[in-house]
């Protein structure tokens, strides 16, 4: 019995092994290449365009936005349809039901997302994330809901950013203007507004924006099955403020991947409309004219803020300015003198959503540091913030249907405090100059205290500026940082038109500035075209931009839908982002896609200049760079194409772009831009003037988050077991279990049955020689012959043994054998 029971567990043994290694070969073959996590997981990643998270920022005193738990928050997922489905009874049955949900909402469901703000920490009972959908076919927001703002803003923009030492400040005069303009909120974001404060919050779970038709499809399907699961993962490492997160950052025994905290970067753009040399001398007090747009737009969302109207629109007016007066350099003096402007400073600044980075730290680390060239580029070095005169400020000039009916497109924002020796004012100027040509312009208004132009007269009164914008003392701009102000909600064909004629209209003052002559009509058009393309590509949905073709001459570059605009933060270059997915390798190292703008820019002033001896493109000794056309056909093309002209021209520009950061860390002493004793300095030139001026400094800082591809944020689908196949389960494993037991108890038992005794027996022979030992030498070597004769024969007789099954009476036999021949040695 005992032998068939040995037989049979031998027989278990092998078809175990056996059928272990068919199965792990065919798992191998089926999902080779293939992780577990992916086995498990059905990821949809956020490095995509079409899937954003929520992050988390901090000011000075607070943190927003939102965060996961470290391995996630797991949820079943419920679409809410309408208001109904928002009902808490419902929510609580659901959970009963279900377990954690997970929300999805249609972005335009505007009383659910409302719901959602007032009631956060009161349904984080039964809710752990929020997946916001947007369906490209959806109408028009006008046409679907009754708001007339979707703004995801503060109802006062850009304010409670930064530092302040006083709210009054020091022994500085203020006229009323001053003061009123400073208490004043403007431009307001008008109510009611569904969004407002969204992005300026803490919430307690977090927000994922999905356009993605394949990923809201699985979701929809996720929720049909009762044991699917979504899990949102976006854990940030940042908490409570910048102040304690930057030091957290700075602590040397911190074992974590990534710092906590990352500094939010300006990558500011800048050109001149004639050229700056290394030999000459500074600008001279008020001999600049600033022109100015910003770069940045920003939502709650980290990879996603459109910026259609509060960042393109002026951005393109803009590059068409630039371009028109470049093109016409040849009508204009170079070589002024007098009170004449000598230059024009185009600053394309970025970071201003976020107290003004790029603005601040410009005028900042360019004006109040002992070595500002440290800081800026050979063209900056040479303009201070006394050398520039006036500036104007272009902002958010689509406009809406509204205004267009109205025929008030446009508002002019000063300083009515800005009176110079009686002389007219910019704004005065400009005013004058509409009504000469028929223009509509709506009436005079204080600058705004969220501008940038506002900025530069904070730290100079005595400079004159203009913000020429779409809106009045409210923001025009229904979709104003909103996940909204994208092409989807804008007829493109009425923005090239509006655009066109603002661009006419400021290209054609400033000539008159530069000119110092009044005209009866305009002297210069700007390209139609190129201002089409510029729409197409920046605020357009078609994927087909021809605008590096036929103008920039750049070839064999491809578009998607993505976020144009994002911010730059530490240890990640991605401020500037347009629809530039993919550039052929043979032009990869001169371009890189997020510097689209720069190159948009390079362009617009550029002139070409013979270059027979340059063979690749270089940066001069004067911060111009040099494109030679005939070596690289990949820019540029087209009439360069043929003839030996090619290889004697060159394109030439001064187009520089300068990183800045928030000055806040190297206040507090946790920056690394800045040595000891230059932070030093710095903190006392920045208490001075927030002491004596209304500037403020920015405060802003982002989380930061895990790049290691299992934890970076992502949206996962996963399945959960069902109560009846845990209950299999947990059979299943108890039978094996016990079988495995019962197995483990039998062989133990058996034990002589399962393994060879060989080694048994070797130890047995060691043991006699070690006894016989203390007798003679002779009988020593004797008895250990015999002893080791014996063994050899007592192994091959195990040996053959074992080959018959270990038949009991051959093992008998055997051991009474050796006992004779131990009886005979003694």
């Amino acid at each position: 019995m005992n032998l068939c029971i040995i037989f049979t567990g031998k027989i278990l043994l092998l078809l175990i092994i056996t059928t272990t290694s068919s199965v792990d070969s065919l798992l191998f073959n089926r999902f080779k290449g293939k992780s577990i996590d992916q086995l498990i997981y059905n990821r949809f990643e956020s490095t995509k365009s079409d899937i954003s998270f929520c992050i988390r920022r901090f000011n000075l005193t607070h943190s927003t936005g939102c965060s996961s738990k470290q391995d996630g928050n797991n949820g079943h997922p419920y679409q809410i349809f309408n208001h109904l489905d928002m009902e808490t009874k419902v929510l609580i049955e659901r959970y009963k039901k279900y377990g954690p949900l997970i929300l999805i909402i249609n972005i335009q469901d505007f009383y659910s997302i409302d719901k959602l703000r007032q009631y956060r920490y009161q349904l984080i009972k039964w809710i752990t994330g929020v997946i916001l959908i947007e369906i490209s076919d959806q109408s028009s927001m006008n046409s679907s809901s009754s708001y007339r703002s979707y703004s995801q803003e503060s109802h006062c923009p850009n304010i409670g950013y930064g530092i302040q030492l006083k709210k009054h400040y020091g022994n500085k005069t203020h006229t009323n203007n001053d003061n009123d303009d400073e208490q004043k909120c403007s431009p307001e974001i008008p109510e009611p507004n569904p969004y407002e404060n969204y992005s300026k919050i803490s919430w307690p779970f977090p927000f994922f924006f999905v356009r993605n038709k394949t990923a809201i499809k699985e979701f929809q399907k996720c929720q049909q099955k009762s044991n699917c699961r979504l899990q949102l993962l976006s854990f940030m490492y940042g908490t409570i403020n910048s102040q304690r997160c930057l030091k957290r950052s700075q602590n040397a025994m911190d074992m974590v991947e990534s710092s906590y905290c990352k500094l939010i970067r300006a990558r500011n753009l800048l050109a001149s409309l004639f050229p700056v040399y290394e030999n000459q001398s500074i600008y001279e007090n008020r001999s600049i004219l600033l022109l100015t747009a910003r770069l940045d737009s920003f939502t709650m969302f980290d990879s996603y803020s459109p910026g259609a109207d509060s960042v393109y629109s002026a951005f393109i007016v803009m590059i068409a300015i630039i371009s028109t007066l470049n093109k016409n350099q040849h009508l204009l003096q170079t070589n002024r003198t007098g009170n004449q402007i000598k230059n024009i400073l185009y600053a394309f600044f970025d970071g201003e959503s976020f107290g003004h980075i790029g603005s601040n730290s410009w005028i900042f680390y360019n004006n109040f540091m002992d070595d500002p060239s440290a800081y800026g580029s050979i063209l900056t070095s040479k303009i201070k913030l006394k050398s520039i005169k006036q500036v104007i400020e272009l902002n958010q000039l689509i406009g809406d249907s509204q205004q267009q009916q109205s025929g008030q497109q446009y508002w002019i924002h000063s300083d009515d405090s800005m009176n110079d020796n009686n002389e007219p004012t910019i704004a005065e100027k400009f005013l004058k100059f509409c009504k000469r040509n028929k223009f509509l312009m709506a009436n005079n208004r204080p600058l705004p205290s969220s501008s940038t132009a506002k900025q530069f007269r904070r730290y100079d009164t005595e400079i004159d500026a203009l913000l020429l914008a779409g809106y009045g003392s409210e923001i025009r701009n229904p979709y104003f940082h909103s996940l909204f102000d994208s092409g989807h909600y804008y007829n493109l064909d009425i923005i090239v038109e509006r655009l066109t004629k603002i661009s006419d209209l400021v290209v054609n003052f400033l000539f008159e500035i530069l000119a110092e002559q009044e005209y009866s009509k305009y002297q210069l058009k700007t390209d139609r075209n190129l201002i089409h393309q510029l729409v197409d590509c920046l605020i357009g949905l078609s994927s087909i931009c021809d605008l590096f073709d036929s103008n920039l001459k750049l070839f064999d570059v491809q578009y998607e839908f993505t976020a144009p605009i994002q911010r730059e933060t530490d240890m990640m270059m991605n401020t500037i982002e347009t629809r530039s997915t993919h550039i052929k390798q043979r032009i990869q190292f001169n371009i890189d896609v997020r510097r689209s703008l720069q190159i948009i820019l390079f362009y617009a002033n550029s002139r070409l200049k013979n270059c027979s001896s340059i063979s690749s493109t270089i940066m001069d000794e004067n911060g111009f760079t040099v494109i030679p056309l005939g070596y690289n056909q990949t820019y540029f093309d087209g009439d360069y194409h043929s003839n030996d002209y090619r290889y004697s021209q060159c394109l030439l520009s001064q187009t520089v772009m300068e990183v800045t950061e928030s000055t806040y860390a190297e206040y507090i002493g946790k920056g690394l831009l800045l040595l000891a004793d230059d932070q030093e300095m710095l903190r006392q030139q920045m208490n001075h003037l927030m002491m004596t001026t209304s500037v403020d400094f920015s405060t802003w800082t982002e989380s930061n988050y895990h790049k290691n591809f299992a934890y970076r944020p992502v949206i996962r689908i996963f399945f959960e077991q069902s109560f009846w196949l845990k209950i299999l389960s947990f059979f299943l494993g108890s039978l094996f279990t016990s079988f495995s037991i019962w197995l483990i108890k039998l062989i133990e038992e058996n034990s002589e049955y399962f393994f060879n005794q060989q080694q048994q027996s070797n130890n047995d022979g060691r043991s006699y020689i070690t006894t016989v030992v203390g007798g003679s030498t002779d009988n020593t070597t004797t008895t250990t012959a015999t002893v080791t004769n014996k063994s050899n024969e007592f192994r091959t007789l195990s040996s053959t043994m074992s080959s018959v099954k270990c038949e009991k009476h051959h093992i008998q036999k055997l051991m009474n054998l050796h006992n004779n021949h131990d009886d005979d040695d003694e």
